[in-house]
Formats: structure tokens, C-alpha cells, sequence
């Protein structure tokens, strides 16, 4: 399992879906007062699969944001300086 831990997130969510899915096929084959134990532990693979998701769209939000490069501010205020002000042309000066 120490393995796992050098993966990239998304690959370690994988893992940690496949160890639940494999702890619940188990589970089927004891009795049910046991199963509830197995179904349990389960759930903790499960929750540590959706950290390693939380975790690879977080490192994917910063990769997006490092390879965009920033906008100048001569680009900023073209955008700004273009948009409508909300005024009709059409309206004579008061």
C-alpha cells in the first residue's frame, strides 16, 4: 500500500475505490452482524478516495491557472474601456 502514496491523486482514488468495492465483496460472505464492520471500513475507503479527488481537481485548478498567463493592464482596461456604459446615444444633452 505504501505504493500508493507516490501516485498521482486521481490514480490513488482509483485504488482506494477498488479496495472498497473488493472490502464489500467480501463482506457478502460473513454473517450479517460482521458485514456491517466491513461496510464501515468501506466507507473510510471511500472517503479517502474522495480526499485524492479533492485533492487532484485542486492540483488541476492550479495548473490551469499557471499555464494562463496573467492579463496586463493595458489589456484589462481596453476590455473595461470597451464595454457599454448603460447610456442610450440616442438622448439629447440635458
Amino acid at each position: 500500500m505504501s505504493e500508493t502514496f507516490s501516485l498521482p491523486p486521481r490514480e490513488r482514488a482509483k485504488r482506494y475505490r477498488v479496495q472498497a468495492s473488493e472490502i464489500r465483496a467480501t463482506a457478502e460472505r460473513y454473517p450479517r452482524e460482521i458485514r456491517a464492520s466491513f461496510f464501515q471500513i468501506a466507507e473510510y475507503w471511500d472517503q479517502l478516495a474522495a480526499e485524492a479527488e479533492a485533492k487532484d481537481q485542486k492540483h488541476a485548478a492550479a495548473a490551469v491557472q499557471k499555464i494562463r498567463p496573467p492579463e496586463s493592464p493595458a489589456i484589462a482596461a481596453k476590455v473595461v474601456a470597451s464595454e457599454p456604459t448603460g447610456q442610450s446615444g440616442n438622448s439629447a444633452p440635458a
